[in-house]
């Protein structure tokens, strides 16, 4: 039985002959290659010939996969799964699952049959692979849940003008505590966060809600698309039109377009 993917932590997307320049990113990523390995730079050394990768946060990486089909996850380093991950790393800049994978998937599908696939057999292999590779993770550690409610907060007023300040406010902390707090809990910046949960807004306006990319820009708080896409490569490595509105060669499972 399969456990639903927390949606408001993960992008996950199918991608077909995918190559990415140097890029990185506040939240955990797993690649897997689905039909043939692939090739990361990482740090400036070639991993070559891989099918599973953990990617640690900020991270500089660019990938080849263009021999194949790959499934991707981009996770919240605040979420459960992103604390699991971060164990499983301890430190680490990358961790190899291929052993794992290949054990779970000792049949590789062709890139014909997973561009058959139907959104709910995407969500499916979506959904036990990240199972697979965190459930025996056990948490280590117990959460500030003053971070929880700053979380929640940011989520509801994250298309609006919200700064430091105002989110200190929420949790009765300075703004300077609560700086300390979101790179003690969530492992990052709190502009780092803000940018990450806009840019996840605005993926999620594009590909549910099929608008340009300028207006998902302007509802998810940029102050012009411009702005939206130089960070989108910088997090990516590839333009957001290229993954956000090239179906033949993307295929998103969350946020879900079925």
């Amino acid at each position: 039985m399969h456990t639903p993917l927390p949606e408001k932590n993960i992008i996950s997307f199918v991608a077909h002959h995918a190559q990415v320049e140097v890029h990185r990113h506040h939240c955990f990523q797993i690649l897997l290659g689905l039909s043939a390995p692939f090739s990361s730079n990482i740090n400036g050394t070639l991993h070559a010939g891989r099918r599973a990768l953990l990617i640690n946060q900020n991270v500089a990486h660019a990938c080849n996969a263009s021999e194949g089909s790959s499934l991707i996850f981009f996770i919240d380093a605040e979420s459960r799964t992103g604390w699991q991950l971060r164990q499983m790393l301890d430190g680490l800049p990358i961790l190899d699952l291929t052993e794992l994978w290949l054990e779970a998937v000792p049949q590789s599908p062709t890139i014909e049959e997973i561009q058959a696939w139907s959104h709910e057999r995407r969500l499916a292999a979506a959904e036990d692979a990240l199972t697979l590779l965190a459930e025996d993770v056990q948490l280590a550690n117990v959460r500030d849940s003053r971070i929880d409610v700053a979380i929640a907060w940011v989520e509801q007023h994250v298309h609006e003008k919200i700064g430091l300040p105002d989110v200190a406010a929420q949790i009765q902390l300075s703004p300077e505590r609560t700086r300390h707090l979101f790179m003690q809990e969530a492992g990052v910046s709190f502009s780092q966060f803000l940018m990450w949960k806009r840019i996840k807004l605005a993926i999620v306006y594009v590909v549910r809600d099929g608008v340009s990319l300028t207006e998902a820009a302007s509802r998810a708080g940029f102050s012009d698309q411009a702005h939206f896409c130089r960070l989108f490569k910088r997090t990516f490595g590839i333009p957001a039109g290229g993954l956000l509105q090239n179906s033949r060669f993307i295929q998103f499972i969350h946020p879900s377009v079925s």
